[in-house]
């Protein structure tokens, strides 16, 4: 994909912390975020939230604007079309411009046990693409959705923490298991793999 260029502003809102533990570290946080890639540019307006230690809620409204590069818009005629490397690397040169549109919301659970951290997050997204009627290549979640489209995804984590934390910077690693569906292509896949935060 080549370098990024990422700027981002957000306006975080602390309440004082309170007796139990459950309501420490909790924030209200709204941040815009454009990033540039050779590919396109992502726009991004969100809002975190975290009423109680172990819940954070996430919900923001996402534009693309896509440069006809790197598997971005790359159309297919059928949900069932395959959509592998070999595929992928054979159209190259077949991507379209156009937007991407794309609303999100995301509940997270997170609890702490020892060096232990727990992560669940589930997260349903609309997507709305400006091209032809079709089936578009998204490389975020590796599958294929309609021109309008939902996404459902739960993300499910163990993770240990390392030798290096230093205060609230923390590096984790651990199992990850994540289950996506795409709503009208159908298309499901499942991973379980290493993930680092």
């Amino acid at each position: 994909m080549g370098a990024a260029l990422a700027l981002g502003l957000a306006e975080r809102v602390r309440r004082a912390d309170r007796p139990s533990a459950l309501e420490q570290g909790s924030y209200l946080e709204l941040g815009g975020f454009l990033e540039l890639r050779p590919d396109g540019a992502l726009l991004s307006l969100g809002l975190d939230w975290v009423p109680l230690a172990v819940l954070e809620l996430r919900a923001g409204y996402q534009v693309t604007p896509f440069f006809g590069r790197s598997v971005s818009l790359l159309r297919f005629d059928a949900p069932t079309a395959r959509f592998g490397d070999d595929v992928l690397s054979a159209r190259e040169g077949e991507e379209q411009t156009g937007f991407g549109q794309r609303l999100y919301a995301s509940p997270v659970l997170r609890a702490r046990l020892g060096p232990f951290v727990l992560r669940s997050e589930a997260s349903a997204r609309l997507y709305r693409m400006s091209s032809s009627p079709g089936y578009y290549y998204e490389s975020e979640h590796d599958t294929l959705l309609a021109q309008a489209d939902g996404l459902l995804d739960e993300r499910a984590a163990l993770l240990l923490g390392t030798p290096w934390d230093a205060g609230e910077a923390m590096l984790l690693v651990g199992p990850l298991y994540e289950y996506t569906r795409a709503l009208r292509t159908g298309v499901a896949r499942e991973r379980v793999g290493p993930r680092r935060l």
